[in-house]
């Protein structure tokens, strides 16, 4: 499976520092840097044949799909981003200030909106469906860093060691069963 991850552009709760989680915000009018990192990101897309282009069930990822040029995409539930629970519309601080270290370092022992053994799941869920595809995704922060820390270590523990940048492009590439332990 070749992944191809679009985190969506800059919303007004990502410059003010707030989680946004299951909230439905749309992104801002697209800077003219955000602008040459679409152009930048789309001349590396552009020959590629994608057996589909998702995005999540939240409009910010559909109006980034958007602005790529993208129309035609199914919504794929799978993608949306981690349910933040109470944390939801403050500010991240507030959430490392009361969580800790365990923000970083086992994150499987937190629970939000959403337990993260059930998002780790819910990731591992949305590569076995696609397994074997070339896909395009726009998709959220912590949607993106849970596939860079599945296809780097196998879990999602420490993925908030990893960044990803709004409207910056990943690239991953799972092998076949990539979680099934070899010898």
């Amino acid at each position: 499976m070749k992944l191809y991850l679009i985190r969506h552009l800059q919303t007004p709760w990502n410059k003010a520092g707030k989680l946004q989680g299951s909230q439905d915000i749309s992104v801002l009018t697209p800077s003219k840097e955000d602008l040459k990192k679409i152009e930048l990101n789309t001349s590396i897309l552009q020959d590629i044949n994608f057996n589909v282009t998702l995005t999540s069930e939240l409009l910010r990822t559909q109006e980034t799909a958007c602005y790529y040029g993208v129309d035609s995409f199914q919504v794929e539930p799978l993608l949306n981003e981690l349910d933040f629970g109470k944390y939801e519309g403050r500010p991240k601080q507030e959430l490392l200030d009361n969580i800790g270290d365990t923000w970083y370092t086992d994150l499987t022992q937190v629970t939000l909106g959403e337990n993260l053994k059930d998002f780790e799941i819910r990731m591992k869920e949305f590569i076995s469906k696609y397994q074997g595809k070339t896909v395009l995704v726009f998709a959220h922060g912590a949607t993106i860093r849970a596939m860079k820390a599945l296809h780097k270590f196998g879990h999602i523990d420490t993925m908030n060691q990893l960044n990803v940048a709004n409207n910056e492009l990943v690239i991953l590439n799972f092998p076949e069963s990539p979680f099934i332990r070899r010898g």
